[in-house]
């Protein structure tokens, strides 16, 4: 049962590799960005996974009546807000002083970079959050085993937005 999901991440992966090729003339001109590039997605990623095991936890032990699931979304999406800015400050912060000090070289402005950081890093993790927690809820609806799929639709959306909504972010704002 696990190999279709698998495969259809293998698919996915090359969709935000399609992704990421679009974009690589930001790339070139900021080199920086490849380097910070992962740490956005994996922010997203891990922080849409915790939301995730939560739901899947609930679910699994029938703690989610299904007028429960709006107000779960909407709590998942002010986690995903609160650690957004909590993480999003900080990493801007980090890539500031990396680039400000020198230890990151690249000649990317610091104020810039580290804006594009903060944004992306914050929209990444409110995006995970929610699709986190709401996944499983939309997968089990369609007879789906959240368990095994969910994981794998929430990567496509942490990796699009992580490294194609930084790239995008990036274009826009370097």
């Amino acid at each position: 049962m696990r190999t279709p999901w698998l495969v259809l991440n293998l698919v996915f992966a090359l969709v935000v590799a399609f992704a990421i090729e679009r974009q690589t003339g930001i790339i070139s001109r900021q080199p920086l960005l490849a380097a910070f590039m992962p740490v956005v997605s994996a922010i997203g990623g891990n922080g849409g996974n915790q939301s995730l095991a939560v739901m899947i936890r609930s679910m699994a032990s029938d703690d989610v009546p299904g007028a429960q699931v709006p107000g779960i979304l909407l709590r998942q999406l002010g986690v995903g807000a609160l650690t957004g800015i909590a993480l999003g400050v900080s990493f801007g912060l980090i890539s500031w002083g990396l680039v400000a000090s020198g230890i990151f070289a690249g000649g990317s402005d610091p104020v810039e970079l580290a804006t594009v950081v903060a944004l992306s890093a914050f929209a990444v993790l409110v995006i995970g959050a929610t699709m986190g927690a709401g996944l499983p809820v939309i997968l089990r609806r369609f007879g789906l085993d959240p368990a095994l799929a969910s994981s794998i639709i929430l990567t496509l959306i942490t990796d699009m937005v992580g490294f194609g909504g930084f790239l995008l972010m990036a274009n826009w704002l370097l």
